[in-house]
């Protein structure tokens, strides 16, 4: 197959663009407070992702991308009685919306979008 041959094949819009699914741009920071006579421990969860590329597009159709996410996610535990423990966990706090989008000339369209929700997760541990 020579070069010619390959060029014809390539279906891409665009050779020129950043990695699909890596974001320029990804911050995660916490805070924590842990008090061990008490047995207390909590931590705030922050995470953040610019938007990427989630589907390269091809035949003349712009890439698809996923547009920045923020999460805020909260843990704690609790020492009830020696051994015995309770956490609380609650994760994506923010209820942040997950949206796809294409640039059509001038205008954003939105190709999909979702409300993942929060998740709470209680739990009971003994250690011995």
């Amino acid at each position: 197959m020579d070069c010619e041959e390959d060029a014809s094949l390539d279906v891409s819009t665009s050779r020129i663009r950043p990695l699909q699914g890596q974001a320029p741009f990804v911050a995660n920071a916490y805070i924590d407070y842990d008090n061990k006579k008490s047995g207390t421990n909590l931590r705030l969860l922050y995470n953040a992702v610019l938007r990427n590329i989630a589907f390269v597009g091809g035949n003349g159709l712009p890439d698809i991308y996923l547009q920045p996410i923020h999460q805020l996610d909260f843990v704690g535990r609790q020492r009830v009685y020696k051994g015995l423990s309770l956490t609380l966990m609650v994760t994506n706090m923010l209820n942040w919306p997950i949206r796809w989008r294409q640039q059509q000339g001038s205008q954003k369209v939105t190709n999909f979008e979702m409300f993942p929700g929060a998740t709470i997760w209680v739990g009971l541990a003994y250690e011995l």
